[in-house]
């Protein structure tokens, strides 16, 4: 037979939360129960110690308990003696069934059995269920019914990686509530070393059905896993938020240290190419296995822009100004939530041909990672044209710096370092090209320059001419067509003076008619003027 009361310590004092528990000695001792059945309970019913010292631990009252105090502490009795009630048919049913269940199990039982609406099958409370739901929120379909999300995509490349851990620990079904600060230390070090598990036999069915791409076949990068660990950290504060069950969550239970070491990144030197870098790779006759691969990069560097922006980019972001300008516009991606500000940022020469050529329309940037991805061959690309300056990249194992050629560092991301620091080095900040928004942290001397002078400092940034585009993006004479504007004027203006002296009156006689023989003159002398300031124009623009 059980035998269930509440628990208490005897140096508790003010109000707690009572606690119950379940001892039954004669379901039978064996290796399950060594000692019996042990089971607590963590029940709403707070109360106070002092009223609890009038009551049995079975919340009937003791003796000689004044009537006044039973009917003032008479609903804590009824509610002991109903939870209690509730226990024992709870653990009637676990007996019929047989069944073996540890004090958490027992109590989700029992609050299953109290508030049947309120509970969730154990399926959509696992950890996987739970961080589907999560990152659920930041689904985003286009007109075709594809996911276009990219934070979406982003989690859902941690959804893969969580699931294969928990497969390799046997453990795909635990419950969020389970998951522990040791079993996300671990899943920290898979993360890092799953290319050892993609190589075993014993876990390759783990690993069926994935894009051979998309297995791991080399250490991965602290920076690269504190950035998924830091992911999910931000599902566990969103889950936190919404289950006050949970306690402390496996980030809160690690020590400093530990944190510290799961979601530190460490940096090395910047690294991007030198002017002359640059256009040494612009002047590198490739091979056709590369050309796109070049176009696409030197495109790319003329933005500086994140690849994810870079990739969704069509013909409806190129613009042209009312001066001839050329300029791409677009929302970049990370900053959307923040801020809804275009960034304007002008089209080079060499530019404007590699998009009149593609159209958008890379073939290379399918797969921006992988064997035969994008920054794959943008480091055959770099090695192919000879950029092999030693750069220093932090080495963890020896704690000591690496100097490693240059192409073997090369990414898409090289792109936009190359760009802001060619601008830089023409001292000319982040703003001028559009790149950043007030408020970046970065140099604001530039910030309010009009596009025409960002065009400007850009084309003498990269050494590139000075240009002018119709509305079809066709290249026009701009010295040709200035030639013909001051032309315009000048004829204009010789028309408008033979006209006014024609119609010059007679020699004054009167004073009427010197005042409006005077007004004519001042009109011809100021048409004069403004001749001769066009024709020293013309001059200019000729011996250019």
């Amino acid at each position: 037979m059980e035998h269930i009361t509440y628990f208490r310590r005897r140096e508790q004092k003010g109000e707690i939360r009572l606690r119950f528990r379940l001892q039954d000695t004669e379901r039978g001792v064996d290796k399950t129960h060594p000692n019996g059945v042990d089971l607590y309970h963590k029940s709403d019913i707070v109360a106070k110690v002092e009223d609890l010292d009038r009551l049995n631990l079975d919340g009937t009252f003791k003796d000689k308990v004044l009537a006044k105090n039973k009917a003032m502490i008479g609903p804590l009795s009824n509610a002991i003696q109903a939870e209690i009630k509730i226990m024992a048919e709870v653990y009637s049913g676990i007996k019929k069934a047989n069944l073996i269940v540890d004090s958490k199990t027992f109590h989700d039982m029992i609050e299953a059995y109290k508030h049947p609406d309120k509970v969730e099958s154990k399926e959509n409370k696992t950890l996987l269920a739970q961080f589907r739901a999560f990152y659920q929120q930041y689904e985003e379909l286009d007109d075709d019914g594809k996911n276009i999300s990219l934070v979406f995509r982003d989690y859902q490349v941690l959804d893969g990686k969580l699931e294969r851990y928990l497969k390799v620990i046997g453990q795909e079904a635990i419950l969020t509530n389970d998951f522990s600060d040791r079993e996300l230390m671990d899943f920290h070090r898979f993360m890092i070393d799953e290319y050892k598990y993609a190589a075993k036999a014993k876990y390759s069915h783990i690993y069926e059905g994935m894009m051979k791409r998309n297995i791991p076949t080399k250490q991965r990068s602290q920076n690269t896993v504190a950035t998924e660990i830091k992911k999910l950290r931000t599902f566990y504060i969103w889950y936190a938020k919404k289950h006050d069950d949970l306690g402390k969550t496996p980030f809160e239970r690690l020590t400093d240290a530990e944190l510290e070491k799961i979601t530190s990144e460490d940096y090395d030197e910047a690294i991007c190419l030198t002017k002359d870098e640059f256009m040494k790779v612009q002047e590198t006759e490739v091979p056709a296995s590369l050309q796109e691969t070049k176009d696409v990069f030197l495109l790319q560097c003329n933005f500086g822009a994140r690849i994810e922006d870079f990739k969704k980019w069509n013909m409806g972001n190129v613009m042209v100004d009312v001066n001839g300008i050329p300029y791409l516009r677009y929302l970049p991606h990370k900053t959307l939530k923040k801020s809804k500000d275009d960034i304007e940022t002008p089209i080079l020469r060499y530019s404007l041909d590699i998009i009149k050529k593609y159209r958008f329309q890379f073939p290379i940037l399918k797969y921006v990672t992988g064997k035969s991805g994008y920054n794959i061959k943008i480091k055959e690309l770099m090695k192919f044209c000879g950029i092999d300056r030693g750069c220093k990249v932090y080495n963890a194992k020896t704690q000591s710096n690496d100097i490693v050629p240059l192409w073997e560092k090369a990414s898409s991301k090289l792109c936009r370092k190359t760009f802001v620091d060619m601008m830089n080095k023409a001292q000319i900040d982040e703003y001028a090209a559009g790149l950043h928004k007030k408020g970046s942290g970065a140099v604001k001397r530039y910030t309010n320059m009009s596009l025409q002078d960002r065009f400007n400092l850009m084309c003498f940034a990269f050494s590139q001419p000075i240009y002018a585009v119709d509305k079809s993006l066709n290249v026009v004479d701009v010295k040709a067509n200035k030639v013909d504007e001051l032309q315009r004027k000048a004829d204009a203006l010789k028309a408008l003076i033979a006209e006014k002296t024609a119609s010059l009156p007679a020699a004054p006689t009167t004073q009427e008619e010197f005042l409006v023989w005077s007004k004519a003159m001042s009109e011809i002398t100021a048409c004069n003027q403004q001749l001769n300031e066009i024709n020293a124009k013309l001059i200019e623009e000729l011996k250019k």
